[in-house]
């Protein structure tokens, strides 16, 4: 048998818009050709982003066409295509240059109307995966991993995705604004009974700090007699009465999958 997949855009006065994505054929049943292959999965995925986003461009652009003050169509400077990065695969989306409607005296004589909402050359979900998951495995694996499951382009490598981890947390300490010392919690003189100790006889405690109106928190072992501070993630936990934070615990603070969405623009 064989299956052909198509997908149409409708717009607002019910004109169609149809593009083949996909075709292949089945013969034999087995579990290897059972529903679509991950290239199958793939191949679909890439052709459906690049018509759903093309459609959406050109209805874009049509209906800034004309000038809302005159009513007249802008004169085409040169046109232009601009690359966008998505989840599911490298886009072309049309970039023109108009020049300004005579009506207008002031301003620049040319403009892009696309600079309204193409902001950047990477989709806020695709930083959000990248920056997901390169917090937590390496570069060059993150690379290779989008480059396994999803239809993004070959041009993907380990650079692209330290880049983009970076200027999301550039964003991250802009929003969190100037770093101050946070309010160390002191334990009592004496380590609570519920307190567990470790072979070397530290004391297992749970210091809280503030950053920013952000609490946060995590357990550490806290050394009898030991002096000094303790580097923890943000900012310094000072020493309590006789204790001071040992590095060996040390935890690590992470943004939530909420805070990267939000950062990411997701």
């Amino acid at each position: 048998m064989k299956f052909r997949v198509e997908v149409i855009c409708v717009n607002d006065e019910g004109a169609e818009q149809r593009r083949n994505v996909m075709e292949m054929e089945r013969q034999k049943l087995a579990m290897e050709t059972l529903g679509l292959s991950l290239a199958e999965g793939k191949t679909l995925l890439r052709g459906v982003q690049d018509f759903v986003a093309s459609q959406q461009a050109a209805e874009y652009l049509e209906r800034r066409r004309n000038c809302p003050s005159c009513g007249q169509r802008y004169h085409s400077k040169e046109a232009g295509t601009s690359t966008v990065e998505t989840v599911f695969g490298a886009v072309a989306v049309p970039n023109p240059r108009w020049e300004r409607c005579p009506c207008q005296t002031q301003g620049a004589k040319t403009f892009r109307p696309t600079a309204t909402w193409l902001k950047g050359r990477t989709s806020p979900e695709r930083l959000y995966l990248e920056t997901k998951w390169g917090s937590l495995i390496p570069y060059e694996k993150v690379a290779a991993l989008l480059k396994d499951v999803l239809p993004v382009s070959e041009s993907t490598h380990h650079e692209m995705v330290r880049e983009h981890l970076h200027a999301v947390a550039e964003r991250m300490e802009a929003e969190l604004g100037e770093e101050r010392q946070p309010d160390p919690v002191k334990p009592e003189a004496d380590p609570p009974k519920s307190a567990r100790k470790n072979r070397s006889g530290d004391v297992d405690a749970i210091f809280c700090a503030s950053r920013g109106g952000r609490v946060v928190g995590g357990r550490y072992y806290l050394r009898p007699g030991a002096a000094g501070y303790a580097e923890r993630g943000f900012g310094r936990c000072v020493k309590g009465r006789g204790y001071c934070l040992a590095a060996a615990r040390e935890e690590t603070w992470r943004p939530s999958e909420e805070d990267l969405r939000k950062l990411t623009g997701g």
